[in-house]
């Protein structure tokens, strides 16, 4: 039986190593497998140009796939006291979540909301059970920052399942998060020598793989699939497709164009003594700012096992912008005007799917319509790389089930 894995980033990656001892051939069209998993280490100073960080609480997935890799010994942890985090809002940097008397109420009155079992935008579910003022400081902040989104359009049931499935098996937020068991272990995880580390972990285990290589046709027939690629025509048994969106969406779905996807430009900046006046994780900057720079991660601080010198400051800004846009901006919310040691600036186009009211449904439309097709990917399930690579063991599953034995 042979498979092709259409994109190797982390699900197609996953996908390979869930189908080891399997013919397996991989499809990547760029020169490297990993996709937005990278570290950089060029400048004497260590930037992760992609995830860098994960709840522990919420990556099972992630955590079962470090220790099977053998990479336990490469996890390291955030400390408590490096987690604040905060929220630059109506021209102030304050910790998160602001305590102010109108938040307060509508925390405490949250019980007495019934709950809704439709789907709404991330806004509307923030005011029906809590109002304005959560809606603007505690939601829109989560928008940002796991999503790039607005919340004004994105799906809750889409982008934060787990708190929406709260409403509905308990009636209300705050009252399933006080039955909840509470989670005591680490909060967060990264790795020591960065991400780059699973990506490497997992590429030595890679079967046969083709990259600079782009699929530009599928061709479903009752006993194959054949590949167009652009070094010729391929044929399999089975496809597990972990390209992006949009990529899949002109080969096979036209439908998925018309999820937007949006991103975003990294400045990793360094400088060779310690910088940051708050003690903490980040800030996100909230979209009542209307300014470019959308957060800022205090990467040195969060985790200063990666720090290479005996001082130094390393910041991660999410920017839709330009490098001037940040410095502008850490000056007026950071008071940082040094110049960085070390600028290292990151692409990222097209990397958050913006999952709006229905998304579910439409995902559900085209995961079966092709019996020798599986599917996995970021803008199915959830963003997170956990969240991938349940969705790519997921797929994997799927199509064993129902491979004649």
């Amino acid at each position: 039986m042979k498979i092709a894995i259409l994109g190797g980033g982390i699900s197609g990656l996953a996908a390979a190593y869930y189908l080891q001892g399997h013919d397996v051939t991989i499809f990547e069209k760029s020169s490297r497998v990993g996709g937005w998993l990278s570290t950089d280490t060029s400048t004497g100073f260590l930037f992760e140009r992609g995830p860098r960080t994960f709840k522990t609480s919420k990556c099972p997935g992630l955590l079962d796939l470090i220790e099977d890799l053998g990479l336990m010994e490469e996890v390291i942890f955030c400390e408590r006291k490096n987690l604040r985090r905060y929220l630059f809002i109506n021209g102030k940097l304050r910790r998160m979540p602001a305590w102010t008397p109108a938040l307060l109420k509508e925390l405490l009155f949250e019980w007495k909301v019934p709950p809704s079992y439709e789907d709404e935008t991330i806004y509307d579910f923030a005011c029906r059970r809590f109002g304005r003022t959560a809606a603007w400081h505690m939601f829109d902040p989560m928008t940002l920052g796991i999503h790039a989104g607005d919340m004004h359009t994105l799906s809750m049931k889409a982008c934060f399942p787990s708190l929406k499935q709260l409403e509905e098996e308990y009636g209300s937020l705050t009252k399933g998060m006080l039955k909840k068991p509470k989670f005591l272990g680490p909060p967060f995880i990264a790795l020591k020598n960065g991400m780059q580390s699973l990506v490497d972990a997992l590429e030595e285990r890679l079967p046969s793989t083709m990259l600079n290589t782009e699929v530009k046709e599928l061709r479903f027939e009752p006993d194959r699939v054949i590949l167009d690629t652009s070094r010729g025509p391929f044929e399999a048994d089975f496809v597990i497709s972990a390209l992006p969106c949009h990529v899949l969406g002109r080969l096979l779905f036209p439908e998925l164009l018309q999820i937007e996807m949006k991103g975003c430009t990294l400045v990793h900046l360094a400088y060779t003594r310690e910088l940051a006046p708050k003690r903490g994780f980040g800030y996100i900057v909230s979209s009542l700012e209307n300014h470019p720079l959308l957060g800022v991660i205090f990467d040195s601080m969060a985790f200063p096992q990666h720090n290479r010198h005996p001082e130094e400051t390393r910041l991660t800004a999410f920017v839709r912008g330009s490098v001037q846009d940040v410095l502008s901006g850490l000056r007026d919310h950071l008071g940082i005007t040094d110049e960085p040691a070390a600028t290292l600036v990151t692409q990222v186009d097209n990397a958050f799917p913006q999952m709006t009211i229905g998304h579910e449904a439409r995902i559900q439309k085209i995961v079966n319509q092709y019996p020798r097709l599986k599917i996995t990917g970021n803008f199915l399930y959830g963003v997170g790389v956990s969240d991938c690579i349940t969705a790519a063991k997921s797929a994997v599953e799927n199509l064993l089930s129902v491979v004649p034995n």
